[in-house]
């Protein structure tokens, strides 16, 4: 480093004059560490301080940004009705996925003839159940079983009901028939 370099960098960390920098400096050899000490000793120095922080607590704020500050606090808090509404959603969005999951099959004569999720089964017969709940019930006199595949195990199984419901049937069919 040139001795002008010194002389300004002492002058930077101290803010004394060009002047009682290069004294200081040439009285310490032009050792810059030793030279900004001389001059700390001898009380020439201007205390500097530099003071940074992220903490918003310790900025002041100004009572228009204060307002602003609580009217987007506001405005972005959730309402009773948006908390509900996403709470229902993610039980729908459930119960969809549990009806893709499980399958409601048709066998006749223990030959798988039909595998559809659930979920396509209810919507079917929320648009044609006059038509679905007659059609499943009449297959039953005709031999057709149905079962649900991927359901948990619950404490009454649907697919034992179903069977009776089919045992039922068949047995109803062979009494009106008069087949043994």
């Amino acid at each position: 480093m040139e001795k002008l370099d010194k002389v300004e960098k002492v002058r930077e960390k101290t803010g004394v004059s060009y002047e009682e920098a290069r004294m200081a400096l040439e009285q310490c050899d032009y050792d810059v560490l030793d030279a900004i000490v001389l001059l700390e000793r001898q009380g020439k120095t201007q205390k500097q301080s530099a003071h940074h922080t992220t903490d918003a607590s310790q900025v002041p704020m100004s009572t228009d940004m204060m307002r602003a500050q609580q009217a987007y606090e506001k405005s972005s808090r959730k309402s009773r009705f948006s908390e509900v509404f996403e709470r229902v959603l993610e039980q729908f969005k459930k119960l969809c996925a549990r009806g893709l999951e499980v399958s409601f099959v048709v066998f006749r004569h223990d030959e798988r003839l039909l595998s559809i999720p659930v979920l396509l089964l209810v919507i079917l017969a929320l648009f044609l159940l006059p038509a679905v709940v007659p059609l499943l019930i009449v297959g039953l006199f005709f031999g057709f079983k149905y079962q649900f595949e991927g359901l948990k195990h619950s404490s009454v199984s649907v697919n034992d009901v179903m069977g009776k419901a089919a045992d039922a049937a068949e047995s109803f069919a062979r009494d009106v028939t008069g087949d043994k």
